[in-house]
């Protein structure tokens, strides 16, 4: 009889205990995919997905890269004078324009959401074409082709002057490294499949 009477508080201490861990694996199994979501936010949906496959491009990898260079924040401008949600140069912007057969664009027009994806996914399309690896077009798209040819000319960087097999700037390898998790991300959080034109 006593030891019924010391184990019943016990036991029901444990039943309590285990209750209380079903329900919070509950809640945290109903709640934590709002929770990424607000951490990996997509907005511009509706310009992302038809300028991401006229490009030929993965809509969750340019969702990644806007995620990474802007936040989704369209009206930004970096110290270096790079514009909008993709974070294009003005330069560039227009140099692509010949390139793409677009009528030019100025500075203002970069911070247009449409304008501004449809012409970083020209970008990163052409740096795709260009070096044939993700990870190196990233670096590319991030520190510039220029750079990224004189990486690969160094064999201290590259073991087939090809591919990156090691990026020298920290900043451009933290860039890759985040767009890849962001990625991971929105591949997985968001449905892009029912979208394909």
């Amino acid at each position: 009889m006593r030891k019924t009477v010391i184990w019943a508080p016990v036991r029901k201490s444990v039943i309590w205990a285990l209750i209380l861990i079903a329900v919070a694996a509950a809640c945290t199994a109903v709640l934590w995919p709002n929770v990424l979501r607000a951490r990996y936010p997509l907005r511009y949906r509706e310009h992302i997905v038809p300028a991401a496959h006229a490009a030929g491009l993965d809509p969750a990898m340019v969702a990644a890269v806007i995620y990474c260079e802007s936040g989704f924040r369209p009206g930004i401008v970096s110290s270096a004078g790079a514009v909008g949600l993709m974070q294009v140069m003005p330069e560039t912007a227009l140099w692509l324009c010949e390139l793409e057969g677009m009528e030019p664009v100025s500075g203002d027009a970069l911070t247009d959401p449409a304008t501004n994806i449809t012409l970083g996914c020209a970008m990163l399309r052409r740096m795709i074409a260009r070096y044939r690896d993700t990870d190196t077009a990233l670096a590319a798209y991030n520190a510039g082709p220029g750079r990224v040819d004189a990486w690969l000319a160094d064999e201290r960087y590259t073991g087939d002057g090809s591919t990156l097999s090691d990026i020298p700037y920290p900043e451009t390898l933290a860039y890759v490294r985040k767009v890849r998790s962001a990625y991971e991300k929105y591949s997985t959080m968001y449905t892009w499949s029912d979208e394909r034109p």
